[in-house]
């Protein structure tokens, strides 16, 4: 019975195919380069040019799959094409972003006021679905011991919605069904 290491190095994945060739197909140099040409042409069909390949491991596949290979979309999340969002509609198209900053514009107000006591008093407000630059938010807000703390301040001045998403780059992810 062959060895049952199929040509492998015993410190890498990798299939030495020279080996693997000589151990169960004979020395024949013919053999093995007609082996590497149907294994290439296997590989060229499983993953063609365009293809994505995920890893955990830091090495380059050109390695042992042959052809050239980049890093590609660093620092980004891939999102399957949606072609009735036009955040989404291309591949490799990016966008998002990894900072955000929320106001009282954004959607959410946090009033905080301080007692006499020192004591800090705050309030979560959620903001309307508009506001003129002018707008104001007025608060009241009773404490356990009673007291009771009026704030007015001066809220927002945009409409415009703020974007929350991830940092991402469009690619086609195609799922296999039959």
């Amino acid at each position: 019975m062959a060895n049952s290491n199929f040509g492998r190095d015993e410190n890498k994945n990798n299939v030495n195919l020279d080996e693997w060739v000589k151990q169960y197909l004979g020395e024949s140099q013919t053999d093995i380069t007609e082996l590497r040409e149907k294994v290439n042409n296997l590989w060229d069909t499983f993953y063609p040019v365009g293809s994505l390949y995920f890893t955990v491991v830091n090495n380059n596949p050109g390695a042992f799959l042959g052809g050239t290979w980049v890093l590609w979309g660093s620092g980004r999340v891939p999102v399957c094409i949606n072609q009735s969002v036009t955040a989404f509609d291309t591949t490799e198209k990016v966008g998002g972003s990894i900072d955000h900053t929320h106001n009282l514009a954004t959607g959410w107000a946090k009033i905080g006021l301080q007692g006499p006591s020192n004591q800090i008093v705050s309030r979560s407000t959620q903001a309307q679905s508009s506001y003129s630059p002018d707008k104001y938010v007025n608060v009241t807000v009773a404490t356990p011991s009673g007291s009771v703390y009026d704030a007015t301040e001066l809220g927002g001045n945009t409409t415009a919605p703020s974007s929350i998403s991830m940092p991402y780059i469009v690619c086609y992810m195609w799922k296999r069904t039959a």
